[in-house]
């Protein structure tokens, strides 16, 4: 039986920038989602369990919705040069101040139009890289007659 160890947060990020370092490219980790709450993969929760038998997660790196969907987006083979392309994308973007993006949309469950769940992880994709690049991502609308979704986007304040 093997021992499981705890890393810290310093751990974890140098260990993702070991795991970078393969022959076949960057790995990237999916996201743990327990009781629709996401957790960073390499700080997960631990599972407690109390005196009465009752069991609850503590611990762990909570992180956002468009986090997790950014690191699903990333986590599937993704195009080499995607990346670069994205930015260039996000900068002209910012130029005329509206970031537009084409999407699929899911209306099988409700009559409100949702978006796929590709399109919501490379709208996350987006948000997170333009957060980086010191841009924010306003809220997102579906433009029908186009297929896109629209939000504005400016230089973070």
């Amino acid at each position: 039986m093997s021992e499981v160890q705890e890393i810290s947060e310093q751990d974890a990020s140098q260990l993702s920038s070991e795991l970078s370092k393969r022959p076949g490219g960057v790995v990237h980790a999916k996201p743990i989602e327990i009781n629709n709450i996401f957790y960073d993969p390499l700080i997960p929760p631990k599972l407690h369990q109390s005196a009465d038998g009752s069991q609850e997660y503590k611990g762990g790196k909570v992180i956002s919705k468009d986090e997790a969907y950014s690191m699903m987006f990333w986590a599937k083979d993704q195009p080499k040069g995607l990346r670069k392309a994205m930015i260039i994308n996000l900068e002209s973007a910012a130029e005329s101040g509206t970031f537009s993006s084409f999407v699929g949309v899911d209306n099988s469950d409700s009559d409100k139009i949702q978006f796929d769940q590709k399109s919501k992880e490379k709208l996350s994709a987006y948000r997170i890289m333009a957060e980086e690049k010191g841009y924010t991502i306003g809220s997102f609308r579906y433009i029908k007659r186009a297929g896109t979704a629209q939000a504005k986007i400016e230089k973070a304040k």
